[in-house]
């Protein structure tokens, strides 16, 4: 059901900086009443005038991005999530399933926010007002695997919102794209962002938003240049966060730069078949021409070692360039016995650890399951290839 939102007004507030929980609660009734489909304009209040001025805030803020086309399609293709619990904001877009014959709109943004919500809604800022969906179904990764959320729209919403187009192509390293969403409540477009490297699991751009504000903008769309959706915004990675694969870098004399990460458009696919049809696609796990196993959207790589004369010789640790289908990558092979690939599956009552012993000799693959306590890192076994 279309609805006008208590999000929308809290974040309105925000920007003006009203301090007073009073004044929020009482501008934010104001404006619910003053916005609602069954309740007309009345005569204005100090709470209502508060409210209106917080609108033309957000209007003279968007108003330059506004006059451009994509900004136009973007007031009825972006929307902001969030609940009422959570007033914190977040980015999602609008995109179009086609399912035995019939036609259904999706929002998606991105897992590890919708995680954070109950009951989570969408809000669109359209003709300058704020309107709302609430999320009917939700399906949804994992924030370190498919890291991203779909909330179906409700059939009314047609009338409303536009989807963006997906991309049918893979991208390329060395692409230009750009990306559009909301950072701290204000429409943001952020240009020339470098694919890095593209894999299946993840696309890294260059790092462009250092001027800009983040908060908020994880679940916006990645483009391309013929305003295609690429993959789902969801987040950064900076130096100063010293994630694990940097190391790594380090040791093979590679630059880490500061990054900004994507989950590629095909895990949305993966998560409709999962829910349509209860078909559980994954990425396909190789080593050369072996092939190892799937990588569920839930799931994620925890290290790649090799092993050599039943010792691990070498290791890297499973991060955004390291690719589903090169598990060899970064790795030196020339002699060695096999690899060991452990994956961490979250999504089970009692976490486990999946863990893939590929045997070069044979091309075999043999595959154990651990049950496990408590949250990673885990210490990893050394296991004999015969």
């Amino acid at each position: 059901m279309k609805r006008f939102l208590p999000f929308a007004v809290c974040l309105l507030l925000l920007l003006l900086g009203i301090s007073s929980q009073a004044q929020k609660n009482a501008a934010a009734q104001k404006l619910a009443k003053k916005f609602s489909l069954k309740t007309t304009a009345s005569a204005g209040t100090n709470a209502q005038q508060t409210a209106q001025k917080a609108v033309s805030s957000l209007t003279r803020h968007t108003a330059a991005a506004r006059k451009a086309a994509l900004r136009n399609q973007a007031q009825r293709s972006l929307f902001i999530v969030g609940s009422d619990t959570n007033p914190a904001p977040a980015t999602g877009f609008v995109i179009e399933e086609r399912f035995n014959g019939k036609s259904f709109l999706w929002g998606v943004t991105a897992a590890h926010l919708i995680d954070a919500y109950e009951a989570p809604f969408m809000m669109f800022m359209i003709d300058e007002q704020p309107m709302g969906f609430d999320a009917a179904t939700v399906v949804k990764g994992h924030r370190d695997g498919a890291d991203i959320a779909l909330l179906l729209l409700p059939p009314q919403a047609a009338e409303w919102v536009k989807p963006l187009s997906i991309s049918r192509k893979t991208p390329k390293t060395g692409e230009k794209t750009f990306s559009i969403g909301y950072a701290a409540g204000v429409f943001k477009q952020v240009q020339n962002r470098e694919l890095l490297e593209t894999n299946p699991f993840r696309l890294v751009t260059s790092y462009e938003m250092r001027h800009t504000p983040r908060r908020g903008y994880c679940g916006s769309p990645l483009l391309n240049a013929q305003n295609e959706v690429i993959g789902v915004h969801c987040g950064s990675d900076l130096q100063e966060h010293h994630a694990a694969w940097r190391s790594d870098f380090k040791k093979l004399k590679m630059p880490a730069p500061d990054v900004s990460l994507a989950v590629p458009v095909q895990h949305i696919s993966d998560l409709l078949a999962q829910y349509r049809l209860g078909q559980y696609r994954g990425i396909p796990l190789k080593a050369g021409n072996i092939f190892i196993g799937a990588l569920l959207p839930h799931q994620h790589i925890m290290q790649v070692a090799v092993i050599k004369n039943n010792r691990l010789e070498q290791a890297v640790n499973g991060g955004p360039f390291v690719d589903p289908t090169r598990l060899e990558r970064f790795l030196t092979t020339a002699g060695a016995d096999g690899l060991l690939v452990t994956v961490y599956d979250p999504a089970e009552q009692e976490k486990q650890i999946i863990e893939y012993i590929v045997n070069f000799k044979t091309a075999r693959v043999e595959k154990q399951t651990r049950t496990l306590s408590g949250k990673p890192p885990f210490s990893f076994r050394v296991r004999k290839i015969k």
